[in-house]
């Protein structure tokens, strides 16, 4: 798998039943219908750099994680997913 680090964006922190997650921002309108979330606590508005592993061509790929600069996203990525 790649590891994928953004430019900087807006996020959405999601709290739910389900545990903590992020998305895009700009996908708000997936978090109700397409997740099937049955309890959403709370969402806030973050800007931040995502880091993720994803396998181009396929639909594979780790959940996001947002983080305060491009140099954090890389080291989250190269502590937790070690090649």
């Amino acid at each position: 798998m790649e590891k994928q680090v953004t430019e900087l964006n807006k996020w959405l922190q999601v709290e739910s039943s389900d545990g903590t997650f992020y998305m895009p921002a700009d996908m708000a309108s997936l978090c109700e219908s397409d997740f099937g979330i049955a309890d959403i606590y709370e969402v806030e508005t973050k800007e931040g750099y995502g880091a993720r592993l994803s396998m181009p061509g396929y639909l594979d790929c780790t959940e996001w994680s947002v983080h305060d600069s491009k140099e954090e996203a890389w080291n989250f990525l190269k502590e937790t997913y070690e090649d």
